[in-house]
């Protein structure tokens, strides 16, 4: 979630970076102390954690490995090459039972598995190094993966009722704007190291964070349902880990130091999904245009005409995969579906690698033909009634993904 957005800014703000996902394994200090050969690397941004609070109970070992030795080895490696490091950790650090809310200063006590690791990672970088920035974040939303508001607006259209936590307390706070904090540390080229608390600005609960996402829900059509919203206690929705009561974070330090502004959380809830709606009809409308196109193969084979049933097999998954990259914000304009092949991959699309491989041999052939005579080339009814199937079946297998928008 966070990484996608820093990736965002950086691009934005015309950074040179380098970026990294699973094939960079934060456990393997071996592996961590090569990734830096042959690159001047002079800031490291850690965005990765295991963040699945409940699991973490059960899991403590792996949690510990991400969370804790992840981020030391992480440390070391950017002593090793002299860079500076800003790492990500979590209101969960504290025991939430403070009436006010908690500054950078206030002793830590973690409640759980997931913010005592997180705490160990804290300590595991202070050891490895000194010039390091760490994030304390809380209540985090993003485009990028699941969340809080997208777990409400899928909820919202499909209950007539929904039951959410009154007494914990915190601030929402939109990935983007932690991107642009981290873009603003290295921006200002700071060495003033440490740690820092950032949020949006307001305390609410989560039963007021789920009001304001239905009514904007509601007023920019994601649904037009009407929706009970009753408030609960903790004890009424017990979970695995305990919740801090109170995640508010003091932020006057970040404010000081950096002089950044601190977006009320409404004000930057409203401006995501503003930005999530018209994503989504714009994702639709590829929906929409792909049906139409595998329609349209269906009837050419019917009529005998192969090699265009094929073209508009290709034209239908190429539109489809658009509609992800289009919600996903990669790079734009991918018009050849030879490019589309990265997405199939890294989204676990492999088993039509050779599907889409096959469609853009057409692709190519056909529409950049100068000589039209390729276009009655040879192409069986049985292959194509086969590649036929496999789209259809592709279609629908990526369908299923829907949760991958919302």
């Amino acid at each position: 979630m966070l990484g996608s957005d820093v990736e965002v800014v950086l691009k934005s703000a015309s950074l040179e970076y380098i970026s990294s996902d699973i094939d960079v394994d934060i456990c393997d200090i071996s592996q961590l102390r090569s990734f830096p050969e042959g690159k001047d690397i002079s800031w490291i941004i850690n965005c990765s954690a295991y963040t699945a609070v409940d699991q973490a109970e059960d899991e403590q070992d792996k949690a510990f490995a991400v969370n804790a030795e992840g981020a030391g080895n992480i440390a070391q490696m950017a002593k090793g090459i002299g860079a500076r490091l800003i790492h990500i950790s979590t209101d969960y650090v504290f025991d939430g039972d403070a009436e006010d809310g908690y500054s950078e200063e206030d002793p830590t006590s973690p409640q759980g598995v997931y913010g005592a690791r997180k705490l160990q990672g804290e300590v595991y970088i202070a050891q490895a190094c000194s010039d390091y920035f760490i994030l304390r974040i809380a209540w985090l939303y993003g485009r990028y993966g699941k969340n809080f508001v997208y777990t409400m607006l899928r909820l919202f259209r499909e209950r007539d009722e929904v039951r959410v936590v009154s007494d914990q307390h915190g601030s929402p706070t939109w990935s983007r704007d932690v991107a642009q904090v981290i873009l603003a540390i290295i921006i200002a080229n700071s060495k003033d190291y440490g740690i820092y608390h950032y949020t949006n600005e307001g305390r609410i609960t989560w039963y007021d964070f789920a009001v304001k996402i239905y009514e904007l829900g509601r007023t920019y059509g994601f649904f037009e349902k009407e929706t009970s919203i009753l408030p609960i206690c903790t004890d009424e929705y017990p979970t695995r880990a305990k919740r801090p009561a109170n995640s508010y974070l003091f932020k006057s330090k970040i404010k000081k130091t950096f002089s950044v502004d601190l977006p009320e959380w409404d004000t930057s809830l409203d401006s995501f999904i503003v930005d999530v709606a018209g994503i989504t009809r714009r994702t639709v409308r590829w929906e929409q245009y792909s049906e139409y196109d595998f329609s349209t193969a269906n009837d050419l084979f019917d009529k005998g005409k192969y090699i265009y049933s094929l073209f508009f097999c290709q034209q239908s998954v190429e539109k489809l995969l658009k509609s992800i990259i289009e919600f996903r914000k990669l790079p734009p304009r991918i018009h050849n579906i030879r490019r589309l092949l990265d997405i199939a991959e890294l989204y676990g699309y492999n088993e039509y690698i050779e599907l889409v491989h096959t469609l853009d041999l057409y692709y190519i052939e056909t529409r950049y033909a100068e000589d039209l005579e390729v276009m009655k080339r040879d192409v069986t009814k049985e292959a194509t009634k086969n590649i036929l199937s496999e789209t259809g079946c592709f279609l629908e297998w990526i369908k299923t993904k829907k949760k991958f928008f919302l």
